[in-house]
């Protein structure tokens, strides 16, 4: 999310108590006001989301089919699960779709989709993560006077599958995808740099560069996103950057007067 661009300077927003900064700085990062030291990578105790009742964020596509059963495979047997690829950019056209995929993430938590069924009797569809259980409720039920469509989620349990399910008779299934979900890069960090686990979300790394100086590396680049850090503590100023030399990495300072000082604080980024 680019809002302005540096050219030989670092620009942004820095107040006490908060602070929300927007960068378009390039892959390398920018060299800032706050001279960003060396340091060595922790790596994060957990590097993927540990607290799933945080809300992900909906990013809606171009309406992409991801299957359809005329095409790839043949109609779904009565009261039988077959499994649909529902993440990438690899060829979804030996299940009827796509050619190139529909360019959902690897983290994404859940998809948007409309399923149509072109059946000859009557029956319902149930739809869910592969590699989990089949949930109670269906999905649609369908008929045979027309093909009936219905607009659903799919959560995705760190899986690249979706499983559909049909019951009672055979049906043929076009699967859309309309979009997907993800959940924020966001991370709290303790006093010595260190991550406190049951607040994060995709960060790989951390690091106490320096008193009141730190890194957090994250799972993509974030060179060129926004940044909102907050003090767990009144009485301190704290900025954030890209950091010089590290796509994936922000730079955050902290600051209690005219000097730096070590401080706890939030990280949420919006890419």
């Amino acid at each position: 999310m680019n809002r302005f661009l540096l050219i030989g300077a670092v620009a942004g927003l820095s107040v006490a108590g908060t602070s929300a900064v927007a960068w378009a700085a390039g892959d390398g990062g920018a060299a800032g006001a706050h001279h960003q030291p060396a340091g060595r990578a922790h790596p994060a105790v957990v590097a993927q989301p540990v607290d799933n009742t945080v809300e992900s964020k909906f990013t809606p596509i171009v309406p992409c089919r991801a299957a359809d059963t005329r095409y790839g495979g043949g109609p779904l047997a009565a009261n039988t699960t077959r499994n649909f690829r529902v993440v990438g950019t690899t060829s979804f056209a030996s299940q009827g779709g796509s050619s190139t995929g529909c360019g959902v993430p690897a983290n994404a938590t859940a998809v948007a989709t409309t399923i149509t069924t072109l059946a000859t009797h009557n029956g319902y569809l149930k739809a869910w993560s592969y590699g989990t259980s089949a949930p109670a409720t269906s999905y649609m039920n369908f008929g045979t006077s027309f093909a009936a469509s219905s607009g659903g989620v799919i959560p995705l349990a760190h899986s690249s599958f979706a499983s559909i399910r049909s019951s009672v008779s055979n049906t043929g299934v076009i699967l859309d995808i309309t979009g997907y979900y993800v959940e924020p890069l966001r991370a709290k960090i303790n006093f010595d740099g260190t991550l406190d686990p049951t607040a994060a979300n995709r960060v790989t790394a951390t690091q106490h560069l320096a008193t009141g100086q730190y890194e957090i590396d994250f799972d993509r680049k974030v060179s060129g996103c926004d940044y909102a850090v907050t003090p767990f503590y009144v009485g301190y100023t704290v900025g954030a950057q890209p950091r010089s030399g590290n796509a994936d990495g922000v730079f955050v300072y902290a600051e209690s007067g005219t000097s730096f000082a070590d401080v706890p604080f939030y990280l949420t980024v919006t890419c």
